[in-house]
């Protein structure tokens, strides 16, 4: 569904990504992974026009992707997403839900245990709870691709697998998921793997190749 060809970047004279090339498939988990500060950000940020890319081809269904009509079909979770501090929770969810076009859903908020929290001002919640509240809105939108990255962060066990059971829920539903992780344990989920490094894809294939494990033996104490 969507392709990303041959796209680099870079900050000033460093080359932070250099020709990455990598597919969100239907009906398919793709896990990005790589260290703190591989480039993993700057590449959802520059799907979603955050960042202007140096060169390369984003496409979806083998059309140029323009904005701001992407956000039509796709919903990205960035890593620190941008929610007003001086608001509740629950402004914040109504604000952005209407924004993104989603009907509230307190089954969801319910779920994830965010209802005990709606009042609060949403500087004075913990870094789980704004994860979650993220994810309420950008994991329950109407769209054919989700980009998550780094989705459980800050996340206690439960909700952890209340997460990753919504992703198989929406790849059944035939939807291309792209999660971006620096944790083994994350990406058991996972279809396919893409590893990040040095600004390059240095493999790309299924969750299960020895590449992957040497890829965490060899980074173990930087991870």
């Amino acid at each position: 569904m969507l392709k990303v060809e041959n796209v680099s970047k870079s900050f000033k004279n460093k080359k932070v990504l250099e020709d990455i090339s990598f597919e969100i498939k239907e009906n398919e988990i793709f896990g990005l992974i790589g260290k703190n500060a591989s480039g993993k950000s700057t590449i959802i940020n520059i799907i979603g026009g955050i960042l202007k890319k140096d060169k390369g081809k984003i496409t979806f269904k083998g059309n140029e992707v323009f904005y701001p009509d992407i956000f039509s079909y796709i919903s990205i979770c960035p890593e620190n997403p941008f929610f007003y501090n001086h608001l509740s929770l629950y402004d914040n969810y109504k604000f952005f839900s209407k924004i993104y076009g989603n009907k509230e859903n307190y089954d969801v908020l319910e779920m994830l245990k965010l209802k005990d929290f709606l009042k609060n001002k949403f500087k004075e919640v913990s870094k789980g709870t704004k994860q979650k509240l993220a994810l309420s809105i950008f994991l329950w939108r109407d769209a054919s691709i989700y980009i998550l990255d780094e989705p459980f962060e800050n996340l206690d066990p439960e909700t952890r697998n209340l997460i990753f059971e919504r992703i198989n829920e929406l790849k059944n539903q035939n939807k291309g998921i792209l999660i971006t992780t620096h944790r083994k344990e994350d990406i058991f989920i996972c279809d396919r793997i893409g590893i990040l490094e040095n600004g390059k894809i240095r493999f790309a294939g299924l969750k299960d190749d020895e590449e992957i494990n040497k890829f965490f033996d060899e980074n173990a104490h930087k991870i």
